[in-house]
């Protein structure tokens, strides 16, 4: 899933990287890309106006699947969720972790347990889905609290989505 910067001029995406020096005979010649089991996705950012891209996570981030990139208001960071282990229950948002990658540094940061964050509109915070609820982290802080708990000691799961107004006044809810 990509998603388009606040100025709409980058694309962020993820993708592992691509092996150039394949078999012609074992894969065939038209190949576009193979994706071995041992590359792990990583996020990438698509100028639309130069036409390249640019592999913004480390190759050290070994976090085998990404996904969800959500740009920070101001276009400079990009927060991902992702994953280790194939093993765990994907649909479980503490199987996840949020992250955030500085688009000028190359930094990426782990920031807590959950799926799908959500920045503030200032940028300060961070709203994500965990087990019991929704959790809001405080990126200045360092610190986390629960937003809102689910009602009946109910659990979250990867088919639940959210979306919060660009004024940060209105939080979308689906449970299906």
């Amino acid at each position: 899933t990509g998603k388009i910067s606040p100025l709409g001029d980058t694309l962020a995406y993820f993708a592992a990287p691509i092996d150039t020096n394949l078999d012609e005979k074992k894969y065939g010649k038209y190949l576009a890309t193979h994706f071995p089991y041992d590359n792990f996705l990583q996020l990438y950012v698509f100028d639309m106006k130069s036409k390249k891209s640019q592999q913004i996570t480390p190759e050290t981030n070994t976090s085998v699947l990404k996904s969800f990139p959500q740009w920070s208001p101001d276009g400079t960071e990009i927060a991902f969720m992702a994953r280790k282990e194939f093993k765990l229950a994907h649909y479980l948002p503490n199987n996840w972790d949020v992250y955030i990658a500085n688009l000028s540094t190359g930094k990426t940061e782990l920031v807590g347990r959950g799926m799908y964050p959500q920045w503030s509109p200032d940028g300060e915070e961070i709203l994500a889905m965990a087990d019991k609820g929704l959790v809001l982290y405080d990126l200045e802080k360092g610190t986390s609290s629960i937003a809102f708990e689910f009602p009946n000691k109910g659990n979250a799961y990867s088919v639940m989505k959210m979306s919060i107004s660009n004024d940060g006044k209105v939080l979308a809810w689906a449970n299906p």
